[in-house]
Order: C-alpha cells, then sequence, then structure tokens
C-alpha cells in the first residue's frame, strides 16, 4: 500500500510539473527541489531546481547562435550542455548536426520583442536535442503564461520543463 501511495505521489507530482506548461523559473526552482532533491519522470530522466538554476545561471559549455547562425562557443573542448539562441535562430539550431547536441540539457531563448511571440519552436528542434530537459524563454517584455504555451508544439514532448523569466535588462 505504501509502495503504490508513493508512486501514485510521484506520478501526481510528475504529472503537475509536466503538465501545466510555461511557469516562472523561480517558482520551480521554489516548488522543485531547488535544495537538490529530484523527481524522476516516468521515462526515468531526473529533474530539479537546483540542476536547472546551475545550467541557467551557472558556467556550462555553451553554444551561442545569434542572427541564424551559430556564433560562439564557450569551453570548445567538451560537449555542450547549453545553447543561447534568440528566436531567429532556432530554425539554425535545428539544421546543426545532432552530434554536436546530444548532451544539451537546456535551451535558452531569448525574446526582444512581443512579434516574436508567435513563433512556435519546431519539432525538428526536438529531434536534434534529444536530451534536452529544460526550455528557458528569457523576456525583455512582459507576457503571458498563456501567450508562452502557444510556442509550444505537441511533437515537444512532456518531459520537458518549460520555464521563462522576465527581465527589464537584457
Amino acid at each position: 500500500m505504501k509502495k503504490i501511495l508513493t508512486t501514485s505521489l510521484t506520478l501526481l507530482i510528475v504529472c503537475v510539473v509536466f503538465a501545466q506548461g510555461f511557469q516562472p523559473i523561480d517558482n520551480y526552482m521554489k516548488n522543485n527541489g531547488n535544495s537538490g532533491s529530484e523527481i524522476s519522470t516516468m521515462n526515468s530522466r531526473n529533474v530539479s531546481g537546483t540542476e536547472l538554476k546551475s545550467l541557467a545561471y551557472d558556467l556550462h559549455p555553451t553554444l551561442f547562435f545569434s542572427n541564424g547562425a551559430l556564433t560562439q562557443r564557450y569551453k570548445e573542448t567538451k560537449q555542450p550542455e547549453t545553447i543561447q539562441s534568440d528566436a531567429a535562430s532556432l530554425g539554425s539550431v535545428a539544421r546543426t548536426n545532432a552530434s554536436l547536441l546530444r548532451d544539451v540539457k537546456l535551451l535558452k531563448v531569448s525574446l526582444n520583442q512581443p512579434g516574436e511571440l508567435g513563433s512556435t519552436f519546431n519539432a525538428n528542434l526536438f529531434k536534434v536535442l534529444p536530451n534536452v530537459k529544460y526550455i528557458l524563454v528569457e523576456t525583455s517584455f512582459n507576457c503571458s503564461e498563456a501567450q508562452l504555451n502557444k510556442m509550444i508544439p505537441e511533437a515537444a514532448g512532456k518531459e520537458i520543463v518549460w520555464v521563462y523569466n522576465v527581465s527589464s535588462d537584457q
């Protein structure tokens, strides 16, 4: 009985976390293991607020895309763990050699104007990012979770954590 209850509670937590779409990054980290605990998804991928915080704010091997092209690579000797891209460059990310992107866990996308909310994440993007766990959208303008949720394609998969941050100093 205890095992069934624990399993049911874990599935409930996973469904709540992954079925909601975008949420503020601070809320996610506060509510989902910023202390180091992890949540196992149905396909055994662990996600935690601590991991997301590290990937989003610490230095990791990173690919930088801007204006439709790969512009820079941080720590070239290691496989990239994060990608930073503007909205216009997501197509370029999707056309990048998949072997280069196999260890990417975080895709950070900057939206600089409200018109970029109309675009969606191309389903091909997730084919070249098989291990992505987190999508972080940073905006320099106010927007709603409902507007951001329209950007999520059905083909993205339920195991991705979608978070956002509104910043006035991007």
